[in-house]
C-alpha cells in the first residue's frame, strides 16, 4: 500500500510521529511492504536533519519518499491508498477532505477537535489504534466520498462563508 502524508514539515505536523507510526505499520505488515510518500517542504533544518537521521537509523530509505511541495494534490493523491495525518493540532484539514473525496482512507491522529470534523472510526490515539485503523477497520471508499459530500459540499460552504461575511461586515439585507 501507498501511504500519503502531506503538509509543511514543521512541529505541528509531527513528522516524527508519522515516521514512527509508519515503522509500526511496517513491522506488522511485512508481507505488504508499505511505502510512505511525503508531500511538503521542510520548515527548518532541524526537521530536515531529524528526517535524514531517522531514515539512516531505521533502514527505511527505500520505503520513505520525499516528493516535495505539490501544487496539484488531486493528481499526487491519485495512486495513494491511505492518507496519514499525524498533526498535533489542525483547524479543518483540507487534505483529509480531498483524500476522502477520492475514496482514500485517512488515518487521522486525534488532535484536539478531530472528532468534531471527521468520523470517529478514522481517528487514532496511539500506534495500536493506528494499526487497527490501517489493517482491521473496513476500507470503505464510497463511505468516505459520501461523508465529505454530505458535510462539506462546496455550495454549502460558500453560502456559510457568505453569511459570515455579511454578518461581520454589516451587509445584511443590502444588495450588491
Amino acid at each position: 500500500p501507498k501511504i500519503a502524508w502531506a503538509g509543511r514539515v514543521d512541529d505541528n505536523k509531527n513528522l516524527p510521529l508519522a515516521l514512527e507510526g509508519f515503522r509500526f505499520i511496517c513491522d506488522r505488515a511485512r508481507i505488504m511492504q508499505p511505502h510512505l510518500y511525503i508531500a511538503g517542504e521542510f520548515q527548518s533544518t532541524q526537521a530536515y536533519d531529524y528526517a535524514g537521521n531517522w531514515l539512516k537509523i531505521s533502514g527505511m530509505e527505500d520505503r520513505v519518499h520525499f516528493d516535495g511541495w505539490q501544487t496539484d494534490m488531486d493528481a499526487w493523491l491519485e495512486d495513494k491508498d491511505f492518507l496519514f495525518i499525524s498533526s498535533t493540532r489542525e483547524g479543518w484539514s483540507y487534505v483529509v477532505a480531498e483524500a476522502m473525496a477520492k475514496g482514500i482512507k485517512p488515518l487521522i491522529h486525534a488532535w484536539p477537535g478531530a472528532e468534531l470534523a471527521w468520523p470517529q472510526r478514522l481517528i487514532w490515539r496511539n500506534v495500536s489504534e493506528l494499526w487497527d485503523c490501517f489493517s482491521s477497520r473496513p476500507y470503505e471508499s464510497a463511505f468516505y466520498r459520501q461523508w465529505v459530500a454530505e458535510r462539506y459540499d462546496l455550495k454549502d460552504q460558500l453560502k456559510a462563508m457568505h453569511a459570515v461575511i455579511e454578518e461581520r461586515c454589516g451587509l445584511r439585507g443590502e444588495k450588491g
